[in-house]
């Protein structure tokens, strides 16, 4: 039945014009080099793959028993005629599904809609399965700017923490070493997540070590109070929040509040030389009396520009403020952002954070 949704996607694909795309036939990260790294950080079981294929007969005992210890296992394939092509390129996009067969085969870290399993579907399902994988693959398309078709694989590896971020422009671009190997140590060996970082950066250009102030909003604006649904990590919050120029703000000590007790937590201090908020993550936050007490009373109010900064783990974070009653709201988007947790939207959920995802614009 995965096959089926697979397929299913494939053809969503080649209806949306997206092509599947072919190895890049750039420097190579070559089959073989891949083979031999996934023997290395996944360490296969299994018996062997059988008769040798036909264009590795000139490889050495070493490099043969990676490449029948690959096949064995059903990671690696090779051509219509039986070859492995050694020397054949990896891009990201042949070198992902193939991390994904070892560590997910079923998907299961995937939200791709599935058809039931342990019956035939039904007319209706197939075509209520076609309108949501629709609706799922836009989404996933957005997230990640990926084809179609390997939507669901990247998915997998963004949700299991394997790619912390996208932003690879040319998914049939030869895959480094680098990313390879970083992407089978977070995978297997217990590493970091990766960034998919679309190619060769630019070197970085010297800055000031003079930080730049914070540019205060230019002028005051109506803050209307909200009481919009939030939830952090599908827990239901109750924060003081107005929504200024169509955004969200925040007082700072009420996200502490959400945050205490997550990955993302941070305390909350003063700096009376700099005369800013401070905050340094990984610190627990002791909630106090004023916090989290729910919509704010007493209709719209006036927001005014602030030039107060916060200061997170000693480094001075760019953010619009404003003070509304003698406090001050930060966008909720700036603190994400700094403080790296996801912030979503849906019409069903509301505003909702996720603290085992990084920020995503």
């Amino acid at each position: 039945m995965k096959k089926r949704t697979l397929s299913l996607v494939l053809a969503l694909a080649m209806c949306l014009g997206l092509a599947v795309p072919a190895l890049a036939a750039e420097e190579p990260l070559t089959r073989l080099a891949f083979a031999r790294l996934l023997v290395q950080y996944a360490e296969p079981e299994g018996g062997a793959a059988g008769e040798l294929p036909s264009d590795c007969a000139g490889l050495s005992e070493e490099d043969k028993a990676a490449v029948t210890a690959v096949c064995g296992a059903g990671w690696m394939y090779g051509d219509a005629e039986g070859n492995f092509l050694p020397e054949e390129t990896v891009s990201y996009s042949s070198a992902i599904p193939v991390i994904v067969r070892i560590l997910d085969p079923e998907l299961e870290s995937s939200t791709m809609p599935r058809l039931p399993e342990d019956r035939p579907a039904t007319e209706q399902e197939m075509e209520e399965d076609t309108r949501l994988t629709l609706e799922w693959t836009e989404k996933m398309q957005a997230l990640f700017d990926a084809p179609a078709w390997i939507c669901a694989y990247v998915e997998v590896l963004y949700n299991k923490g394997v790619i912390q971020s996208v932003a690879l422009e040319d998914w049939d671009a030869a895959l480094p070493l680098d990313d390879a190997e970083g992407l089978l140590k977070a995978a297997f060996a217990g590493g970091e997540g990766v960034n998919l970082p679309g190619g060769v950066s630019e070197p970085e250009q010297p800055t000031d070590p003079v930080t730049p102030p914070v540019t205060p909003p230019a002028a005051p604006a109506a803050a209307a109070p909200t009481n919009d649904s939030l939830t952090a990590d599908g827990a239901l919050q109750t924060p003081t929040v107005y929504k200024i120029n169509g955004s969200n703000y925040f007082k700072i000590r009420d996200l502490a509040a959400i945050l205490n007790g997550t990955g993302k937590q941070f305390s909350v201090g003063y700096d009376s030389q700099l005369q800013s908020v401070t905050a340094t993550t990984g610190e627990g936050y002791t909630k106090l009396e004023g916090d989290l007490t729910g919509a704010p009373a007493g209709g719209q109010k006036t927001a005014d520009p602030s030039n107060d900064a916060i200061y997170i783990n000693g480094e001075k974070v760019e953010a619009e403020v404003y003070k509304i009653d003698g406090s001050n709201y930060f966008k909720l988007r700036d603190l994400g952002k700094a403080l790296d947790f996801y912030v979503g939207w849906s019409q069903e959920a509301g505003v909702f954070l996720e603290t085992d995802k990084p920020y995503s614009e």
